[in-house]
C-alpha cells in the first residue's frame, strides 16, 4: 500500500499531567532506503488532528534501538489523549518494522535507568566497570553515584558530578575502582 497506517492507543485520561514520556524499542529492516516516514503522533479533543512528536525518514536500516520521547504538546492534559505509532508512505520500500516494549508514562522528577554494562564478561587483569545509563526523570541529572558489588560484598561507589544530562539522554560511565579479583566466576551487580 501507499498510505498512512496507525497503531492507535485507546483514549487515556492525562488530565493530571503536563509532561509524558513515550518509550519503545524498534528495528527497521529497510528495503529501498526512501519513500516513507516513521512517526509517533498524539491527538485529543474528540478525534482531533494528529500531531507529530517524533519522526524519521529512513535511508537504510535502523537499530535495534530504544527511542525515548518527551511529550509536552497541548494534547497532554486532555481526558481523551491518544498516541499512535505511524507508518506513512510506500510499504514496498521496507521489509519489516519490528516494535517492542512500548511504554507511556509520567516521568518522576529524578530517575535514571541502567542501559548497558560494557565491561567484558571475561577479564584478564584489572578492569574498570563501564556502562551507560539514561535520564528517565523530568529534571536534568547534574550528579549521580554509580555503585557495583561482587557477590553482595563490599560496595564500590563512583560519584559523577558536573553533569548536565537531559531527559532521554544517555551517559557512558567508567567507575574509578577496578575489578581486580583472582581467576574465577564473580556475579557482579551494578546500580
Amino acid at each position: 500500500f501507499n498510505a498512512i497506517s496507525r497503531l492507535i492507543s485507546p483514549e487515556i485520561n492525562t488530565a493530571a499531567y503536563t509532561l509524558l514520556a513515550f518509550k519503545f524499542k524498534h528495528f527497521l529492516d529497510d528495503y529501498d532506503g526512501s519513500g516513507y516516514a516513521l512517526r509517533v503522533q498524539t491527538r485529543s479533543g474528540n478525534r482531533g488532528d494528529w500531531v507529530d512528536v517524533w519522526s524519521v525518514n529512513p535511508t537504510g536500516d535502523i537499530g535495534p534501538v530504544e527511542e525515548i520521547i518527551e511529550i509536552t504538546n497541548s494534547d497532554v492534559g486532555a481526558e481523551d489523549f491518544q498516541i499512535a505509532i505511524v507508518f506513512d508512505g510506500n510499504s514496498y520500500n521496507l521489509d519489516n518494522w519490528y516494535i517492542d516494549d512500548i511504554e507511556l508514562f509520567a516521568p518522576l522528577p529524578v530517575d535514571a535507568a541502567m542501559t548497558a554494562i560494557t565491561t567484558p564478561a571475561y577479564l584478564l587483569g584489572a578492569q574498570a566497570i563501564e556502562g551507560s545509563f539514561v535520564n528517565m526523570g523530568a529534571t536534568n541529572i547534574t550528579s549521580i553515584d554509580v555503585n557495583w558489588a561482587v557477590e553482595g560484598g563490599m560496595t564500590y561507589t563512583t560519584s559523577l558530578s558536573g553533569l548536565d544530562i537531559a531527559f532521554g539522554e544517555q551517559y557512558d560511565f567508567t567507575c574509578s575502582d577496578l575489578f581486580d579479583f583472582p581467576i574465577g566466576a564473580y556475579p557482579t551487580d551494578v546500580w
